[in-house]
């Protein structure tokens, strides 16, 4: 493995004979140029995956890292020095500055290069698709501690003596200190609290800011520089140019190798942190703390380290912890100062490499696919994410509920009651009925009752607790339901804020306040508020009540406000807004309970039951100050048991059943954070992405309406593969980006298998492209042209037909698609409904011969029925078992395995036909109807019931009437049938004669082995 430097990204430089070569390697943390990876490694560097690293882990000191100008991956070579390199893998590695030595006891050396050995195996068996074990016939989610840490070391285990106290006693008089925040505004606010005050400050121009100042650095003087990068240095990106280019097989991107580049070329980066970083002994990380800032600070370490003076230093690097940009946040973090994480910073390089070749492989695949072959399909770029699209189908999903929602009328009562002249209303304890006769009959009884007597009265006192502290996503709900404000311009608003410093971070999963929160000086800050510091003032001296249990996830505690501030402060609007509900949540959620009375008054009127609910406040607590949590008053008249009331009115309403309501940003975001679709920082962007790309639309009321883009793409995802769109897949995926970032699992083998389970996904989605493609020429150009046609059953909306081969029943507006058999056609079938879908049933016309067919069961066959014929359908398209077959059945067909029924079309031509053979058995002209009996003759075949044409069979018919019954057992039934062989109502050829041109008698009809080799049909 590459020994390479020991950031997440340094540079290096690596021999091959005696040559040397530079390149990335991949080292530490994932993506450094070091060392050559050995031959075995040699197929996961072609495939541009972040290598394992050695069990060196990660070095921080500036002998590591060797400038290099080339950016790339390294080349695989074996080391000179063959007995180092089996020392490592042995487990005998060499010191490296800052880190204690590794020493295996015992026959831990052994155990240690085996699972080494095991671990860098190389996988060609194919994933599963269900993406649950790992190559190599490993399964990832179970990977022990030890032996996932083997081959990717947790990079604090391997800092088991780092402790401030002994930083402190290595720092040098008048050191140069280099502090590195993620944005130019936190840079001033930092270098601001550090050096006592602006004043302080000397601020040169560079690329960004640079504020200089004296201070003491743990207990000696020395110089600071503080300033600043925007945001990532560098970007992932394809490392070969035809890998870049839209021309490129998207099936080549799974392997293809990758490169991190400037984000921000223009802004040079890179080259103001290797400037600002010459002279320094120390590095201080002041990123923000999660795993996107901690991979930040790897590539901060990249390009500083190499070029500062860490001679007799031993931990050059140190990562400064905070939630709140203020002076005791600041100084707390300058006290407990401590280590990169290596393994978060690895997290991120995992989603990174996997939303990469993911996203970019669909997406280019099915844009190009689509793109000009409709010219009404308005979207330049069709794309796919691993979570964006299980987002948009968490929208699909409520939206298709509501369309297949079908409406029941019921009725309630509305009983208005009297006392003391005043009006008010009882609830009837019966609720919705469905049966409108049962209304009006009570109704009726009430009326002529006209009295309702106290029969309970109940008072109970109940309570609201107060909030829990506020994470990410429940700021963001709020933010939605109560402002009426979208997640991604919370979200925005919100950073902005913690930029200025009013707020703490705003990305945490903590809902409960860490041990030693200091909950009384916040408080006290906010006592000086003009709009609550009253009321934080009066909770203060009774004493505030201890917050409730909520999770702490030990990232950050949850939202604060960190100034007392006014709308004028803050510059009004939004950011007001947000402000104001986030400091008001944090006060609620140290108040009393909200308590209040529930007056619940029982009545009886003609035997029924009649209910009286009210509610007041008793003590207001935490709504106090929290107003869209108080609850309302609802005063009900003091009645006691055994009273009476009088009826004023009485009246039967009619209503029905309403549909769910579309899917509020409220509740997507919640579906979001229980599936485990995206994190808290990312949720904002996925959900905003499908609105920018147009595959949501966002009402007024904070709903997720899909537009017929975003419905076609779930409806396709489905057809093809469900696993595309479902939240589940994405789910196992963030959980072993999880376990990467808590050291247990390899990198390298978690993109193993997540790509090897994609790429499988992938062959099988461009083999089936077909599927959607038929949905999107539904929408954008068969549906112009096709005819309205029957009902669904499922939306009770109508069918539209699609002519064309083969032809397509299709619902536009839930984007479904019903395929119909191909051969015959397809005509309306009386109004007739399909007993076990309800969908309005259809005939299948071939040639003199007809059968019944339901849309839906056909192309959705029911358990124990068979699955649709491919190709030309020649006979029954149903199975023989259903029951709009059964209906018409009369017995088995003496030449196939299937049934005789009665032609579906009737008169006057009545025929009997074969489901599975030509076989067809006409009736003689004169019959007005025929019908098939329930009832059976011994051998098993049911009677019909034949009506005669007076005019044709008078006294023909046995008995002298006009009507008989018999099955086709029957003398007189049996002599009335013509039996012979029909055309198989489909010319699958044309024979030629033989002409002028001696062309000959031609292929004639094709087999069936002719059909599937051939393009017919198609």
């Amino acid at each position: 493995m590459a020994e390479g430097r020991g950031g997440r990204r340094g540079r290096g430089r690596g021999n091959r004979g005696g040559g040397s070569t530079r390149g990335r390697g991949r080292g530490g943390r994932g993506r450094g140029r070091g060392a050559a990876n050995s031959s075995s490694d040699a197929s996961e560097e072609k495939a541009g995956s972040v290598k394992e690293t050695s069990s060196s882990g990660l070095n921080l000191s500036a002998a590591a890292f060797v400038p290099s100008s080339a950016k790339g991956s390294s080349s695989a070579a074996p080391r000179k020095d063959e007995k180092k390199q089996r020392q490592r893998k042995d487990g005998k590695v060499d010191k490296p500055p800052g880190l204690g030595r590794s020493k295996p006891k015992g026959g831990k050396a052994k155990e240690s290069k085996q699972r080494n050995e095991g671990g860098r195996r190389s996988g060609n068996s194919r994933p599963p698709a269900n993406g649950t074990a790992a190559a190599d016939g490993v399964d990832v989610a179970n990977i022990s501690l030890n032996e996932a840490s083997t081959s990717y070391p947790r990079y604090q285990s391997q800092m088991p003596r780092y402790s401030i106290d002994k930083v402190a006693r290595t720092v040098p008089n008048n050191a140069t200190i280099l502090c590195v925040a993620e944005k130019p505004s936190l840079a001033q606010s930092i270098a601001i609290f550090l050096a006592g005050g602006k004043g302080n400050l000397r601020t040169r121009k560079s690329f960004q800011d640079v504020h200089e100042f004296e201070a003491d650095f743990l207990g000696k003087r020395a110089s600071y520089r503080v300033t600043s990068v925007i945001g990532h240095v560098y970007a992932l990106d394809f490392k070969l140019p035809r890998h870049k280019s839209w021309d490129v097989d998207p099936s080549e991107l799974f392997e293809a190798p990758t490169e991190r580049t400037e984000a921000n070329p223009k802004a040079h980066i890179a080259k103001h942190l290797r400037q600002e970083a010459k002279g320094c002994q120390y590095l201080l990380l002041w990123l923000d703390c999660d795993r996107e800032g901690e991979n930040i600070c790897f590539e901060v370490i990249e390009n500083a380290l190499p070029q500062m003076r860490t001679q007799g230093i031993d931990f050059p690097v140190l990562r400064a912890k905070f939630s709140a940009i203020t002076h005791q946040a600041i100084h707390a973090a300058m006290r407990g100062l401590t280590l990169p994480n290596e393994n978060e910073a690895a997290a991120v390089d995992a989603r990174q490499e996997l939303d990469l070749k993911v996203g970019v492989t669909f997406t280019r695949f099915q844009t190009r696919y689509f793109q000009g072959k409709y010219s009404n399909l308005d979207a330049s770029v069709i794309s796919y994410g691993p979570c964006q699209t299980p987002t948009l189908g968490f929208c699909v999903e409520r939206h298709l509920e509501r369309l297949h929602h079908v409406p029941k009328p019921f009725w309630t009562l509305q009983v208005e009651a009297k006392d003391r002249g005043e009006i008010f209303n009882l609830n009837w304890a019966g609720g919705r009925v469905f049966e409108q006769k049962k209304a009006v009959r009570v109704k009726a009884a009430m009326l002529t009752a006209g009295i309702a007597t106290v029969v309970a009265v109940e008072e109970k006192q109940g309570s609201t607790p107060r909030p829990t502290g506020l994470n990410t996503v429940g700021m963001l709900k709020l933010a939605s339901t109560v402002l009426g404000m979208g997640p991604h311009h919370a979200m925005q608003v919100a950073e902005r804020l913690y930029m200025q410093g009013f707020l703490s971070y705003p990305r945490t999963e903590s809902t409960g306040y860490p041990k030693g929160f200091d909950m009384e000086g916040m408080l006290g800050i906010q006592s000086k508020n003009r709009y609550w510091g009253n009321y934080v003032k009066s909770l203060i001296e009774i004493g505030f009540s201890p917050p409730r249990q909520g999770k702490d996830m030990g990232d950050h505690p949850p939202l604060t406000p960190t100034q007392s501030c006014t709308e004028v402060d803050i510059g009004g609007g939004d950011s007001w807004r947000l402000y104001d509900l986030v400091a008001r949540h944090f006060i609620a959620s140290v108040s009393p309970d909200s308590t209040h009375i529930t007056t619940k008054i029982e009545m009886e009127c003609a035997g029924e039951r009649l209910v009286l609910t009210g509610r007041r406040p008793l003590k207001p607590g935490f709504t106090a100050v929290l107003h869209h949590a108080g609850v309302e008053s609802t005063p009900v008249p003091a009645l006691r048991r055994g009273d009476s009331v009088q009826l004023a009115d009485v009246n039967v309403s009619q209503g029905e059943t309403s549909p769910p309501g579309h899917l509020t940003e409220s509740e997507l975001i919640e579906r979001m954070e229980k599936n485990g679709i995206g994190t808290d920082a990312s949720i904002p962007t996925h959900i905003n992405n499908i609105t920018v790309r147009r595959y949501c639309n966002t009402s007024e009321s904070r709903t997720m309406v899909p537009t017929t883009l975003g419905l076609l793409l779930v409806q396709g995802y489905k057809r093809i593969d469900t696993e595309l769109v479902e939240p589940f897949v994405r789910s196992y995926v963030e959980r072993q980006i999880d376990e990467i970032a808590k050291g247990r699992v390899s990198l390298a083998a978690v993109l193993r298998t997540a790509l090897g389970n994609f790429r499988t996904k992938f062959q099988n989605f461009v083999s089936q492209i077909k599927e959607m493609d038929s949905l999107f020429e539904a929408s954008f150009t068969g549906a112009q042209t096709s005819k309205i046609y029957t009902r669904c059953g499922k939306t009770m909306r109508y069918l539209k037909i699609i002519n064309s081969r083969p032809p397509r029943l299709y619902n536009p507006l839930t984007e479904d698609l019903y395929i119909m058999p191909l051969g015959g056609s397809i005509v309306p079938y009386k109004s007739l409904t399909c007993p076990l879908c309800n969908f309005e049933l259809s005939l299948y016309k071939l040639g003199q011969k007809s059968y019944p067919l339901c849309p839906n069961c056909y192309c959705n066959p029911p358990d124990g029925m068979r699955e649709p014929e491919e190709g030309v359908c020649g006979f029954c398209p149903m199975d023989d078992s259903h029951p709009i077959v059964q209906r018409l059945a009369v017995c088995d067909c003496p030449e196939s395995e299937g049934k005789l029924i009665v032609d579906p079309t009737g008169g006057p031509n009545w025929k009997l036909v074969s489901t599975r053979s030509p076989l067809v058995a006409c009736f003689p002209p004169g019959i007005n109807k025929v019908t098939v009996l329930q009832e059976s003759d011994e051998s098993g075949s049911r009677l019909l019931e034949v009506d005669f044409n007076e005019r044709k069979f008078s006294g023909k018919v046995p008995g002298g009437g006009l009507k008989h019954v018999g099955s086709l057992a029957d003398p007189f039934v049996e002599g009335l049938l013509e039996y012979k062989h029909g055309k198989d109502g489909v010319q699958l050829g044309r024979r030629r004669g033989r002409g002028r041109g001696r062309r000959g008698r031609g292929r004639g009809r094709m087999n069936q082995h002719d059909l599937k080799m051939s393009f017919y049909g198609f």
